[in-house]
């Protein structure tokens, strides 16, 4: 209840308003860990909701992003660089450290340094999104570890677990474009939509035109049959041209209604936030049932 007043109160004091949000996380949290039976169906699996919250969070960093944000960051590649040693150095050796201190049993041990030898993934973007850091090169970073971690990964078990972990590289590169990179190049084309400094774009017919091309496209790949490895990507691909009609959609009427132009600003960061909740609050409360299972 303490966590919940914060939350609320922060809405009227500006000291705290900052913070608010994390009280809200800390709330929902504490409800999912003692009644996680609330959150896990909802007329419906709630688990479903999962990927797809994760996949907005990235689309609202696509938003915020542009082209030349990754030129920047590949013209120099030294921030690159070292993150990848980072994640595949540090969190190894962190993971081996955390067993040594407290000595588990084999069967632990090896699944505890696994994850230590797993790349970051959407949730350390979202981090950094939400910290206001570096997204581009936090993205940058992400990526390019997790295309080389069907190598280094079992690689890094063998050193420190002694064993070799089956992956299978198409799996786990796919799965990684279905939830990072597909919905932040859905983004970046928002972000070209609503802030290009172009002629074209500044005409309603033309971004109707877009916005009636993408649900055409949207509606055909519901019923396509893809080739068996890149199913995983149809959810992503459906989920990023849905948004972008959206966004297409609205434009056009907030430009109508001569609504404020700033209306993706408004709304993304709260949507953003939203999900986050959601992803947080499921996803403990789903740990919680099959722990006590």
């Amino acid at each position: 209840m303490a966590f919940t007043a914060i939350a609320i109160y922060g809405y009227v004091d500006p000291r705290f308003k900052k913070s608010s949000f994390t009280f809200w996380v800390f709330t929902f949290l504490i409800a999912a860990m003692y009644f996680p039976f609330l959150f896990i169906n909802w007329g419906f699996n709630t688990g479903i909701l999962v990927i797809p919250m994760l996949q907005i969070i990235m689309f609202g960093m696509g938003t915020k992003l542009s082209l030349s944000d990754f030129k920047t960051e590949l013209a120099k590649p030294k921030g690159i660089i070292a993150g990848s040693i980072m994640v595949f150095g540090i969190m190894p050796l962190l993971g081996v450290l955390v067993v040594k201190l407290f000595n588990f049993p084999p069967e632990i041990a090896v699944g505890f340094i696994l994850i230590g030898c797993c790349p970051g993934g959407a949730s350390s973007n979202v981090m950094v999104y939400l910290a206001k850091g570096n997204v581009a090169l936090s993205v940058c970073v992400t990526t390019i570890t997790t295309l080389i971690t069907p190598i280094v990964t079992p690689l890094l078990m063998k050193i420190f677990a002694n064993e070799m972990v089956e992956i299978s590289f198409l799996k786990m590169m796919f799965s990684s474009f279905n939830l990072i990179i597909v919905p932040i190049v859905a983004g970046l084309i928002c972000n070209r939509i609503l802030y290009e400094k172009a002629a074209w774009l500044d005409k309603d017919r033309n971004i109707l035109i877009i916005a009636l091309f993408v649900t055409i496209a949207v509606f055909l790949i519901i019923p396509a049959a893809f080739p068996t490895s890149l199913t995983v990507l149809k959810p992503g691909l459906i989920l990023g041209l849905a948004l972008a009609a959206i966004v297409s959609f609205t434009k056009v009427i907030v430009k109508f209604f001569k609504g404020p132009k700033n209306w993706m600003d408004q709304i993304l960061p709260s949507l953003s936030m939203l999900s986050l909740l959601l992803f947080v609050t499921i996803v403990v409360a789903l740990i919680e049932i099959n722990y006590w299972l």
